[in-house]
């Protein structure tokens, strides 16, 4: 999760997860951040839109939809584009503090893609990244209680947004696809 970019840091690397890293390598790279094209720019020259959704890492999220041609991304730090906070904060409301598992933060973006990303945005692809099991399990260990109970949180989440795709008439046209990071 790390870079090196001697033009800006000499003596340390860069964190892959943290958005100003990644800005500040934009900057200095002229704009080129990726190698490849952003998917959310593929998308965008074919007047579709991306929405990430996102309770993992500034980074994460950013890389996700760099830089939000025709979309938004919804991070518990940020929101781009940044015309669209002033509108969606008090939608969302305060930020839960970080926890492990990370349930309220975790239900607070599902919250976000449901209600903002499904209705209003209408996207024709949403990225949710939520922070658990990966958050817990770094702090508690693979098979701990807490790590488990995260899983099974995180499952709750799935069929949350599960059953919200059903009862508007979208499941049966809507492709859902699960990863998890570090094998958990």
């Amino acid at each position: 999760n790390s870079v090196y970019f001697p033009a800006i840091e000499g003596d340390k690397t860069l964190s892959t997860g943290d958005r100003k890293d990644l800005e500040r390598i934009n900057q200095v790279t002229g704009g080129k951040l990726l190698t490849a094209e952003p998917l959310g720019d593929v998308l965008a020259r074919q007047g579709k839109k991306t929405g990430v959704f996102s309770s993992g890492s500034s980074g994460s999220a950013y890389l996700l939809n760099y830089p939000v041609t025709n979309g938004v991304i919804v991070h518990n730090n940020f929101i781009l584009p940044d015309s669209l906070a002033a509108s969606l904060l008090p939608r969302l409301g305060e930020v839960p503090p970080d926890a492990a598992p990370n349930r309220e933060r975790n239900g607070r973006i599902v919250k976000c893609l449901l209600d903002y990303g499904l209705k209003d945005l209408n996207a024709d692809l949403s990225i949710l990244w939520i922070s658990d099991p990966d958050h817990t399990g770094h702090e508690y260990g693979i098979g701990s209680p807490e790590t488990t109970q995260s899983l099974r949180l995180a499952d709750d989440e799935i069929g949350r947004i599960a059953a919200e795709l059903k009862q508007s008439g979208l499941l049966a046209t809507t492709n859902v696809l699960v990863t998890s990071d570090h094998g958990f």
